[in-house]
């Protein structure tokens, strides 16, 4: 029993060490480079147009909020997570390095209902971090859909009270797609095309 305990300790360490290098090779580089990637991307659309940009951030406050109240709760579910998956895997290499012992006392069947119960722990671990972070991400995205459709809406709403609607030839878009869809389009025409608009009839100045 000392010698299988400390093989599943030694096991343990083994597989953590593992996970730390990779975590310092893999994600700490990737972490740095989606960080530079959002702040050049922010700073670029603030240039672009500072008033657009803090449209789109409207929702981080409330997507802060949710993660700072939801941090804890997934962080204690990672930490299960991170157990159970660290003692299957020292069950399976304390197993498959005794294999011999195992089958010198005719142990297969209780080490394959060990692992049927290390397995099962670790299915249900996965399973309630899985529900947890997709109701998350759902809840998310109902909120920038929402929020989507809603602007959307205002926009529809004030162009259908507007006298007439600009069009050039080169925009994207046509009349009926700005009119009834609210498809955002950012168009730029001389202050002459304005001045000749207010002279057509039926035209409030």
């Amino acid at each position: 029993v000392r010698l299988t305990l400390q093989s599943g300790k030694n096991n343990t360490l083994r597989y953590d060490a593992d996970v730390i290098r990779g975590f310092f090779i893999d994600q700490i580089p990737a972490l740095i480079i989606h960080l530079i990637n959002y702040i050049g991307l922010t700073i670029i659309c603030l240039i672009l147009n500072w008033k657009l940009t803090l449209i789109v951030f409207i929702p981080v406050p409330i997507i802060v909020c949710i993660f700072k109240f939801m941090l804890p709760k997934l962080w204690r579910m990672y930490s299960k997570q991170w157990r159970r998956s660290s003692s299957l895997n020292a069950m399976l290499s304390d197993s498959l390095t005794g294999i011999r012992v195992v089958k010198a006392f005719s142990k297969e069947a209780e080490e394959t209902n060990r692992f049927y119960g290390y397995s099962e722990r670790l299915y249900n671990a996965n399973l309630k971090v899985n529900i947890t972070t997709l109701t998350i991400f759902v809840f998310v995205m109902v909120m920038g859909i929402f929020q989507v459709v809603t602007e959307g809406l205002e926009l529809s709403r004030e162009r259908l009270g507007a006298d007439a609607i600009l069009v050039p030839k080169y925009a994207s878009a046509t009349g009926s797609d700005l009119l009834f869809t609210a498809l955002p389009e950012n168009i730029y025409m001389d202050v002459e095309v304005l001045e000749q608009a207010k002279q057509l009839e039926g035209i409030a100045a």
